[in-house]
């Protein structure tokens, strides 16, 4: 017995249906393929909506135990029904009594439509959705390969600015920087101004006093370092003596304002990211308490005046240039 529908047609052949799915509608709803089986046994309900002289009907099959869905205007492109139209109403009404025989054939059978293979149908909406799928697989790998190849970019920069044998404290702060055009001979020389003991949490740009350089956020204090060509500059705001900070923001950059001991300092020009990160891990320490910074013993003194004859030596063996001279004695001459 066939059933011929608008966008294809029913066969029962033996204890299967055959769905057909040919003409310009079953092409236009997405639905147009090869032959479809289905097992009687498979048939777990049916659904029916009569067409009128206005609008056709349709039969939708619900297989393996799914519900029947709600289709609304989408049931020419549902691969589970099939259209018909009102000329065909008597025939489709025969089917839906038979098929609603089956589904209590089954029931009383004990069969279990969901252990039933049955031809599954792709709707277009289906084959869309898996398009979309695929999209979004691609989309979420090429940002997995971006980020990678971000961090990598970050961490090849960071190996320049701070050198290979830079510390990785130092590396890592780099790589965190919102804005790394400009300051890396402050970053080169960073080392050189660090204790031991400490660690670098936070690096950003900054001009401070009309001298741009980069403002450094250790475990034990700020740091404001400007490296020129000829003349250095090194700001020291320890972490115990600061009481407060303010964080003032534009578009792109901000302030950074500093309370200490009663005096106040102003760094401009950070990027907006860096300065809050900044901003708001002082007022972590704060809050929290900070270390002190590492003191100097007296063991610790004839170690640096050996380092300045050493110095002077090399100065006048010509090794050092002048202004190198002068930063190095300058920044050995801090620690005493």
């Amino acid at each position: 017995m066939q059933y011929a529908g608008l966008n294809g047609q029913i066969e029962v052949v033996g204890d299967a249906l055959i769905i057909r799915r040919t003409g310009m509608v079953a092409r236009m709803g997405g639905t147009a393929g090869p032959d479809r089986r289905i097992p009687l046994p498979a048939i777990s309900g049916v659904g029916f909506k009569d067409a009128t002289r206005l609008v056709n009907g349709h039969i939708q099959l619900g297989l393996g135990g799914r519900p029947i869905r709600e289709l609304g205007s989408q049931a020419t492109g549902d691969p589970d029904t099939v259209v018909f139209t009102h000329k065909a109403r008597d025939q489709f009404h025969q089917l839906h009594k038979w098929l609603q025989s089956v589904v209590e054939l089954n029931l009383r059978a004990g069969i279990d439509p969901s252990a039933v293979a049955y031809g599954q149908g792709e709707s277009r909406l289906d084959r869309l959705e898996q398009k979309r799928q695929q999209l979004d697989d691609r989309l979420e790998q090429k940002k997995q390969e971006l980020d990678e190849k971000d961090q990598h970019h970050r961490a090849q920069q960071a190996e320049r600015m701070t050198g290979p044998d830079g510390r990785r404290d130092v590396q890592d702060a780099v790589a965190r920087m919102g804005w790394k055009l400009g300051g890396g001979r402050e970053i080169k020389n960073l080392g050189a101004h660090l204790y031991d003991t400490e660690t670098v949490q936070l690096i950003a740009q900054g001009t401070y006093s009309d001298d741009q350089g980069i403002i450094v956020l250790t475990d034990t204090r700020l740091l404001f370092l400007f490296h020129g060509i000829v003349r250095q500059r090194k700001e020291d705001f320890p972490l115990r003596s600061i009481s407060s900070v303010q964080s003032k923001t534009g578009m792109i950059t901000g302030e950074l304002q500093i309370f200490s001991s009663g005096n106040t300092a102003k760094i401009s020009g950070v990027v907006k990211d860096d300065l809050e990160k900044i901003a708001e891990a002082i007022r972590q320490q704060i809050a929290h308490g900070s270390p002190s910074p590492p003191a100097t013993t007296a063991a610790s003194a004839p170690d640096i005046t050996d380092q300045l004859r050493k110095l002077a030596e090399l100065y006048e063996a010509g090794i050092l240039t002048e202004a190198e001279f002068t930063a190095k004695k300058q920044e050995l001459l801090g620690r005493m």
